[in-house]
């Protein structure tokens, strides 16, 4: 069986002749100002007169469908994923990926925008950082239990790896 994994970007223009039917797009169909549109063309025509965005998520769409079928689970034969792209505001529009997809055969998908990708990582390293911070603070409650401990063991004389208040203050 076959998954579909449908790989989504925003999109951007192919050519500078692009940018007034792309921006037409993003804004929802509201008409752009010529000045802005010749701000955003000129700003394109300073990084080659195209978006790299298509690309790019080509690229990593063929990444990530060889990634997934060398990983692929050898009980499940015949188990492939095929990787699609689709773009929010410009070809090939989301939709039109979709209906590719059904033509293909496609009767299970999944997919991802990048501010789920960018949500799953921020949420991970908060729950690492909670996790890590608990630990930490465990740690520190332990090796003081453990040099209260020793202290009282010792008696007076308390451990002599530990330096007096009155060391440091001399020392400053």
């Amino acid at each position: 069986m076959t998954i579909g994994v449908l790989v989504m970007a925003y999109g951007g223009p192919n050519s500078l002749d692009e940018v007034a039917p792309y921006l037409l797009d993003v804004r929802g169909y509201r008409p752009t100002g010529p000045e802005v549109v010749q701000e955003v063309r000129e700003r394109y025509r300073q990084i080659g007169g195209r978006s790299p965005i298509l690309e790019r998520t080509q690229a990593q769409a063929a990444a990530l469908e060889a990634a997934l079928n060398a990983a692929a689970d050898p009980a499940s034969p015949g188990a492939i994923f095929k990787t699609f792209i689709g773009m929010r505001h410009w070809q090939p529009f989301i939709k039109d990926t979709l209906a590719q997809m059904a033509e293909a055969g496609i009767r299970r998908a999944v997919g991802a925008t990048r501010a789920d990708i960018v949500w799953q990582f921020v949420s991970e390293a908060m729950l690492l950082g909670l996790f890590a911070g608990a630990a930490g603070t465990g740690l520190g409650i332990l090796a003081t239990v453990y040099l209260v401990a020793e202290n009282l063991r010792m008696g007076e004389a308390g451990p002599q790896h530990v330096v007096s208040p009155e060391r440091l203050l001399s020392a400053a």
